[in-house]
Parts: structure tokens; C-alpha cells; sequence
């Protein structure tokens, strides 16, 4: 923390004040179809926060001083809503798929936010997908389920990250209805000369 917070004499009000004047960047990284007419049919958002001298923060920078205030639901409603925006604007590319973390998993009025969010802005309900990382999942497997189950109810789409990282668990599954699986890159790095990584 000691990096991150260098510089912030009051590190949980200047993320405040950050996202209530809107400096923050989305990217996004297109995720490409093996076979379909769509070659794009979703991307992944990415965000950055951009520095006094104008220069962006990479996420190791402002993302575990988020975790550590407990802030990164207000942080994920952030990229939410304007990602909606963007998609109400109109986007080459349909769908988007969001970062959730842990602490929002936990937080029983994101979905309906979500779910507000999208219908005020006429966006379909199924694009926008929420991804969760697989060590959030199974570090809270009740709340992993109350927040998918409502996820599900109103259409929004799932998507489980780092799925095969550290060890091998189908919690996720048995947990969240789960559109896609996006195993993890130490896998699939090892999958044509690795006899485990195939039988994972």
C-alpha cells in the first residue's frame, strides 16, 4: 500500500473526488470469435485512472488502495454506468463484459443498480456480463450465489476468471449459472505439451 498511497495525504478522499469528477479512462480489449459473423462479439473493460501530470495510472497503482477503503463497489458502479452510456450511444461491438470484485459480491443493491442502470438507458439487459475472478467465488460462496441469482434474474450475463490458477474447483459451477469460463492463461500456455494442463 505504501507505493499507492504515496503522494495522498488522504488517499479514501481523493478516490472520492476522483470518481465524483469522472477521471477515469475505460479501454476495452476485444475478444475475438473463433467461427460466426460477429468476429467481436463482446470485449473486455479495462479501466485507468489518470494522474495529476495527465498520465494514467495502471490498475496495480489505485486499484488496491480502492480494496483497501473498502470503495471498489463505488468504483464498479463507476465503469457500470458508463459503459451502459457508451452502449446507449451505440458500439461496434455488442456486448461488454465488466470486472466485479469481491467486496461488490457483497453488496446486495449492485444488482438492482445494474439492472436501473440499464433499463433507464434502453440497453439490453444481456449486454453488459459480469465477470468474476474464481478466488472471489471461493472466498465467498454465499454471497458469489446471491449476487448471480439476482444477476440472473433480471437477464445479465456471468463470467468466471482465472478459472484452473491455483487449483482445480468446480464451486463456481455448482454456484453461479455461468455463461463462460475463461480458464486461466498458465493452463492454456501448457496445453499442447502439458499432459496435466490437458487433463484439467
Amino acid at each position: 500500500m505504501d507505493e499507492q498511497l504515496a503522494g495522498w495525504s488522504d488517499p479514501a478522499a481523493r478516490l472520492r473526488e476522483a470518481l465524483q469528477k469522472d477521471e477515469f479512462t475505460l479501454y476495452c480489449q476485444p475478444i475475438l470469435a473463433l467461427r460466426g459473423e460477429q468476429r467481436y462479439p463482446m470485449a473486455e473493460v479495462l479501466v485507468r485512472m489518470r494522474a495529476e501530470e495527465a498520465a494514467l495510472l495502471p490498475p496495480g497503482e489505485f486499484l488496491p488502495v480502492f480494496e483497501h477503503y473498502g470503495m471498489m463497489p463505488q468504483l464498479d458502479r463507476w465503469v457500470l454506468r458508463h459503459v451502459v452510456e457508451q452502449l446507449a450511444r451505440g458500439s461496434r461491438i455488442p456486448r461488454f463484459t465488466i470486472n466485479v470484485w469481491g467486496q461488490t459480491l457483497q453488496d446486495t443493491t449492485f444488482p438492482a443498480f445494474a439492472a436501473a442502470q440499464l433499463r433507464a438507458a434502453g440497453v439490453a439487459m444481456d449486454a453488459v456480463m459480469f465477470e468474476i475472478d474464481e478466488s472471489d467465488v471461493l472466498a465467498r460462496l454465499e454471497a458469489a450465489a446471491r449476487f448471480g441469482s439476482a444477476m440472473k434474474a433480471f437477464g445479465g450475463g456471468l463470467l468466471i476468471d482465472g478459472f484452473c490458477r491455483r487449483s482445480v474447483s468446480f464451486a463456481p459451477f455448482k454456484t453461479l449459472r455461468l455463461d463462460y469460463v475463461k480458464v486461466d492463461g498458465s493452463v492454456i500456455r501448457k496445453l499442447l505439451a502439458s499432459e496435466p494442463a490437458q487433463t484439467k
